[in-house]
């Protein structure tokens, strides 16, 4: 399944599974948000966009986690299994240590290098994970859709 950018979206606290994103046309933003794909593509394709993804989690099982060469701002992120294509200082390329990917059960394990870790910029945060428990749990509130409650 594919997300084609209508124009301009805003996606937090989200799970796309099976899917990738398509983005280009707009101001798009992506942040605490989980995307596994299972498309050549990888899991997020940007275009001219001016897109900030921050705080999420890409994985793909094949092509890119983030090709987004034109793309203006794509950092604190987990990419798997390989590195951010363009724009991608404080990326983190490691399998994010998802508690059973094969029964689609995306929450993190205890040694997940996304807990904790999460630097959202001003405007974009968010006080609650993908089910609605309060973030953070922790230190700091964890990359992606899932927040790790102890």
């Amino acid at each position: 399944t594919a997300l084609a950018d209508p124009g301009s979206v805003r996606i937090s606290n989200s799970l796309f599974d099976n899917a990738y994103m398509n983005l280009g046309l707009g101001t798009d933003t992506i942040l605490f948000t989980t995307v596994v794909a299972n498309h050549p593509y990888g899991a997020i394709v940007g275009g001219t966009s001016s897109l900030v993804a921050e705080n999420n989690v890409f994985v793909t099982a094949s092509g890119r986690a983030v090709d987004c060469a034109t793309c203006t701002t794509v950092k604190n992120n987990i990419v798997f299994p390989q590195a951010v294509v363009g724009s991608g200082a404080g990326n983190v390329t490691a399998d994010p240590q998802f508690t059973d990917p094969t029964s689609m059960n995306y929450h993190l394990k205890a040694t997940s290098p996304a807990l904790n870790t999460a630097m959202p910029s001003a405007g974009l945060t968010t006080d609650h994970d993908y089910e609605g428990v309060a973030r953070p749990q922790g230190a700091a509130p964890d990359i992606g859709a899932f927040e790790r409650a102890p």
